[in-house]
């Protein structure tokens, strides 16, 4: 967790992101993504390990703490009080975003055959 503080207390937006809101929020986002569909190699995989899934989990945090800190009402908020909502909302966030960038990269694949993307393995 004090990494995720550090991303609270020192994260700063490019400066040249759009004023509103939406659209930062937009960038962020693909600035979040980007990682993911530049990769070459997609590996399929039958399960995750607890390590793996844990490993995968705490890149997730930070990622979601720095597209959260594009929000300028969040970034302005105490220290605590980010961490409340985080602690609140970061899963629901991360299986979002899972699900929609399963659909996006995989179609119907996604759920008929339970397909998903988790990168960063």
């Amino acid at each position: 967790m004090e990494n995720l503080k550090k991303i609270f207390m020192e994260f700063e937006p490019d400066d040249c992101l759009p004023n509103e809101p939406l659209e930062r929020m937009k960038h962020a986002l693909l600035r979040h993504r980007r990682p993911q569909l530049a990769e070459p190699d997609l590996k399929i995989i039958g399960s995750l390990s607890f390590v793996q899934a844990m490993t995968f989990w705490e890149t997730q945090i930070y990622a979601i703490g720095e597209w959260l800190m594009h929000c300028r009402e969040f970034a302005q908020l105490p220290l605590e009080e980010k961490m409340k909502l985080f602690k609140a909302s970061w899963v629901i966030w991360q299986r979002f975003e899972r699900i929609t960038m399963s659909i996006e990269l995989f179609g119907w694949r996604a759920v008929n055959e339970k397909v998903g993307l988790h990168s960063n393995l």
